[in-house]
């Protein structure tokens, strides 16, 4: 039984993408999820010192812009073919675009990779459990 579950599980088709048109830029593209292993990538490149703590321990936090970039870079398909938008090196060039469609596709990529309050909700409904980061904030 627990072979069939373990297929079912790696079987699934669990990668959620989203399409977004971006008026600004005339264009349509493809917003997708990423895998465990991006996601842990990104996280690890958007994590950065942040001094020490009352015990001399290093602190480090996730810059969320980095985050975000990381997301936007590794997310954004072309729906057609679905390539890639953008490498690495974009992103400089990518943050100099408007901030309302590059608000749109962060909004989107957060929504594809379960990153939204409303993913937190969801979460704590079918677990019964609180979701990381959600909340009082007292």
């Amino acid at each position: 039984m627990a072979s069939t579950l373990r297929a079912k599980i790696l079987d699934a088709k669990d990668i959620r993408s989203e399409q977004v048109h971006v008026p600004e830029w005339d264009v349509t593209v493809e917003v997708r999820g990423l895998t465990g292993a991006q996601q842990l990538a990104i996280s690890k490149a958007a994590t950065v010192d942040d001094g020490v703590d009352a015990d001399g321990d290093k602190k480090t936090r996730v810059d969320n812009n980095l985050l975000l970039q990381g997301l936007l870079l590794a997310g954004t398909h072309d729906p057609d073919t679905g390539e890639l938008v953008f490498e690495p090196a974009d992103a400089d060039a990518l943050y100099q675009k408007a901030g309302k469609p590059l608000g749109e596709l962060s909004q989107a990529a957060l929504r594809v990779n379960g990153m939204t309050k409303g993913e937190d909700a969801k979460i704590e409904k079918n677990s019964g459990a609180t979701a990381p980061g959600a909340g009082s904030s007292e």
